[in-house]
């Protein structure tokens, strides 16, 4: 650590697109690296663990790699051996890609936010058109129901687990057994 002597292994070297031995083994190199956004919070994280404020070195990276474009990387490190004055002599690290892990994320991310947009305009098209919309969950037996349906009826109770609901009491008398064997019939066949 005092010397600022620093070893990368031919996988660290790899991992950014370089052959091994390419760049100088240098903190310089890694500086160089580091995206100009991560570096100060790097090389903050680096400082605590080396003042003895942190037990360990732990941060997410990004660092160009050679092909021009930003590789996320975890590294984590830990000093290895001290001076008899308990200064840090030696620290070992490893790198770690994490960049399927970040796209990942993104990924998820992006669809949350669609999903989101998507519920957002359903809501302000089920509001606009005054349909009676239902929404029932064969898995869990959750139910939603427009407003529209909510009105159609009036306060009933509306459990469609029962084989029996205010929906079939809806229907012409002379359609309704017909409506409740397509309906057991539909049970069955989604339950296989």
């Amino acid at each position: 650590v005092p010397t600022k002597t620093t070893y990368y292994n031919d996988t660290w070297y790899t991992m950014l697109g370089y052959e091994p031995g390419e760049l100088p083994m240098t903190t310089e190199t890694w500086a160089k690296l580091v995206h100009p956004e991560d570096l100060d919070g790097a090389s903050e994280a680096l400082e605590m663990h080396l003042s003895g404020r942190r037990s360990d070195y732990h941060t997410s990276i990004r660092m160009r790699r050679k092909q021009g474009d930003w590789q996320w990387i975890r590294t984590v490190g830990k000093i290895t051996e001290y001076a008899e004055d308990g200064t840090p002599l030696r620290m070992i690290g490893v790198h770690v890609d994490i960049q399927a892990l970040r796209d990942a994320v993104s990924r998820a991310e992006q669809m949350n936010k669609a999903m989101q947009e998507t519920q957002t305009r359903f809501e302000l098209a089920l509001e606009g058109s005054q349909d009676a919309i239902f929404d029932w969950n064969l898995a869990t037996g959750e139910l939603y129901l427009s407003p529209r349906w909510r009105n159609f009826l009036k306060d009933q109770d509306l459990d469609l687990n029962t084989g029996h609901s205010p929906l079939i009491d809806r229907v012409v008398s002379s359609e309704q057994p017909r409506v409740q064997q397509e309906f057991a019939d539909f049970l069955r066949s989604d339950s296989k």
